[in-house]
């Protein structure tokens, strides 16, 4: 199993290479789910959405930013069409994981989703959706063990150059 360390860099390298624009090097789009990917018209309006990536000892919180018409917010399934489109995105990184890495690595849920809205004029609005995973098989040193970590480093500096 990889270390976290390890997990935090091929992710960081999918993030930056893949999840920006949405592109490859090669401009050859990239099929992560999101509203984006759909086919439009030219007469309609195009679609903002996006996500990014935040760790925090052992988890890792994906963010999801769109934008969505306000009647879509009191449509029954609001809150389903956020956790399937989280879905997709913890997939897409586990299989760009496996596919850099040749290892793959276990996200599971950790809470619920949570999902924040705020109305940009009376037709659009603003979506923040976030949720937490467990990075599987990677642990996070506990505080204690730092804190002795951090005493025995002062100990060692005090006899190093101590009077």
């Amino acid at each position: 199993m990889a270390s976290l360390l390890e997990v935090i860099e091929g992710i960081s390298m999918i993030m930056g290479t893949l999840s920006h624009d949405g592109a490859t090097k090669d401009g050859k789009p990239v099929e992560i789910g999101l509203e984006r990917e759909k086919e439009y018209s030219i007469y309609e309006e195009r679609v903002v959405d996006g996500f990014t990536v935040v760790f925090h000892q052992n988890m890792l919180t994906i963010k999801y930013q769109t934008q969505v018409p306000l009647a879509q917010l009191h449509d029954k399934g609001f809150e389903t069409d956020m956790r399937d489109i989280m879905k997709k995105i913890s997939s897409f990184l586990k299989e760009e994981y496996k596919s850099l890495k040749k290892s793959s690595i276990k996200l599971t849920e950790y809470g619920d989703i949570r999902v924040f809205t705020t109305s940009a004029n009376r037709m659009k609005a603003y979506v923040c959706a976030q949720q937490t995973y467990e990075i599987a098989g990677t642990e996070y040193p506990h505080e204690d063990d730092q804190k002795e970590h951090l005493a025995n480093l002062t100990k060692g500096w005090m006899q190093k150059f101590g009077k």
